[in-house]
């Protein structure tokens, strides 16, 4: 039997989605639209968030794998997830960008329509909110999944991450096309196949094998990750993982950290330029700068927690409602007589 909704990676990536909020407020507004702001204090490496999603994302990718029956199965879960909310999100950003843009934002009808099907990357055409990079590694990711579930591989884990691992080495030291390597997410490989190995420890499946290999990643990503605050934080993010998937974290399931992992993404999707927008008509106002960041802060909760509940869930419900009604079989009752 499958084991239940894990909560406990919910509530790591509502913190990591408001570590990375924090960070664009305190350190990339400043540095872009207000400079020599002096805030008294800065979450820097908040940035780093992103590094735990991807964590994250190994590990629930392969958990739906294994719940789902067909391909189509897992096309429409993440459809589903996925694209919604991110409509709402881009469109919404786009509205107020167009109509009261900050300075050097501008869209226009073929950028719109291009980061409707989220692939703006790969086309190299630019994303009407800069967060959304991280959505094309998604893609990327989920794409390859799917191809090695079509081809019967998913069930050879070890294979697939060695062999990733290989293919992100490559990279590291003669770096392969742009797009290729965002399908096939060779930066952060390592944290992806984490994902995917911490799967094995929270099914208790784990062999030596497994750890062997959940080493490599962990030494992979510090290799990979540059700055010298990013490597420590890696062995930090597997010890989280793995004191997650051991049960050690069943203490961080309160209801306002179950609530922030519920608006995760939506939050994700909209803090960064409509923050932006509102701590830039705040500071016109006469606001501090620090006053201004709280207020974006509330609001982008508040928006997060609104598009949760009146787009996210109620779309994903409707589209996978409609989906089973589409696969269940036609019942034919043959009848008598000519």
């Amino acid at each position: 039997m499958a084991k239940e909704r894990f909560q406990e990676l919910d509530v790591f990536r509502g913190i990591a989605a408001f570590a990375v909020m924090l960070f664009h407020f305190s350190s990339r507004y400043p540095a872009v639209y207000s400079p020599g702001t002096k805030l008294g204090w800065s979450f820097a490496y908040g940035h780093y968030g992103v590094q735990l999603f991807f964590m994250i994302s190994g590990f629930v990718i392969f958990l739906t794998l294994s719940r789902c029956k067909t391909a189509t199965d897992f096309v429409v879960s993440r459809v589903s997830r996925l694209f919604p909310a991110y409509w709402a999100a881009m469109l919404l950003t786009a509205v107020v960008g167009l109509l009261w843009p900050l300075p050097d934002q501008h869209y226009s009808v073929y950028q719109l329509a291009v980061n409707g099907t989220m692939l703006q990357s790969y086309l190299y055409v630019p994303s009407v909110d800069g967060v959304y990079w991280t959505l094309s590694y998604e893609l990327g990711f989920y794409a390859v999944m799917l191809a090695l579930y079509l081809f019967g591989a998913v069930r050879h884990v070890h294979a697939i991450v060695l062999i990733w691992l290989a293919f992100a080495a490559v990279n590291a030291v003669w770096p392969l096309p742009f797009r290729l390597q965002l399908l096939a997410v060779l930066p952060y490989a390592p944290l992806f196949m984490a994902g995917l190995l911490f799967h094995e420890v929270w099914l208790k499946r784990a062999t030596l094998k497994t750890w062997s290999l959940l080493a490599l990643c962990l030494a992979g990503a510090c290799v990979l990750e540059e700055n010298m605050v990013g490597r420590w934080l890696m062995p930090v993010f597997f010890l989280l993982f793995w004191a997650a998937v051991s049960g050690h974290m069943r203490w961080l399931l309160n209801r306002p950290l179950l609530w922030l992992g519920s608006i995760s993404y939506t939050l994700y999707l909209v803090h960064q330029m409509l923050g932006f927008r509102v701590i830039a008509w705040l500071e016109a106002a006469g606001w501090s700068v620090n006053a201004a960041i709280a207020v974006a802060i509330v609001s982008a909760c508040a928006l997060a927690t609104a598009l949760t509940q009146l787009v996210e869930q109620p779309s994903l419900q409707l589209i996978r409602q409609w989906y089973q009604r589409r696969r269940q079989p036609t019942v034919v009752v043959a009848t008598q007589g000519a």
